[in-house]
Formats: C-alpha cells, sequence, structure tokens
C-alpha cells in the first residue's frame, strides 16, 4: 500500500500573512526568503530562514507571514511528534 500525505506550498508576497486554524502538528519549512510564525498564546514567535522547518505546536490560530519580503513555504502534517522541552527533566530508568 502507498500512502502520500498531503503538503501546499504557498508563495507568500511581501508582507502577506496567512491564518491556520487549528495546524498544530503541521510543519512549516521555508523554502525561500524568511518567515515568521505567530501561534495563540503562545509568546515565543518563530523566524525561519531557507532549509528551516519547525512543527506549530499550539492549538488555535498560527500566523504565517513574510515581514520583509516575499517567502515560499511548504506546509505538510510532520512526519514525528514534536515537543518542547520539559521544564524539569525525568530520569529514565531499565523496566524492572
Amino acid at each position: 500500500m502507498s500512502l502520500r500525505l498531503a503538503e501546499t506550498t504557498l508563495d507568500l508576497a511581501e508582507h502577506e500573512v496567512v491564518r491556520l486554524n487549528d495546524a498544530e502538528g503541521l510543519a512549516v519549512t521555508c523554502l525561500d526568503g524568511a518567515v515568521w510564525i505567530t501561534q495563540a498564546e503562545d509568546p515565543n514567535d518563530v523566524v525561519l530562514k531557507p532549509g528551516q522547518a519547525f512543527v506549530i505546536d499550539h492549538p488555535g490560530l498560527t500566523l504565517v507571514s513574510a515581514p520583509a519580503s516575499s517567502a515560499s513555504v511548504v506546509i505538510r502534517p510532520a512526519l514525528t511528534a514534536v515537543r518542547r522541552p520539559q521544564a524539569a527533566a525525568r530520569e529514565l530508568r531499565p523496566a524492572a
């Protein structure tokens, strides 16, 4: 069986903003230019340069924009779950 994940390529004009609703789990990859990503309820914005990617990790509204010049991005489902580091890491122990 062959499974193909859907992906979308967007060419953003300078200052263009794309609204993504409930996009948690999607990966945004910058192909050209620079991309600014803002997520609802997250004080930390993300700026991507060509070749860099970010997995949206908050529910709700996410804004993807080209702040300084045109940009190209690919948006697709992330292949693996990516989580932000926990404040306190737990020690891993072998199973008994």
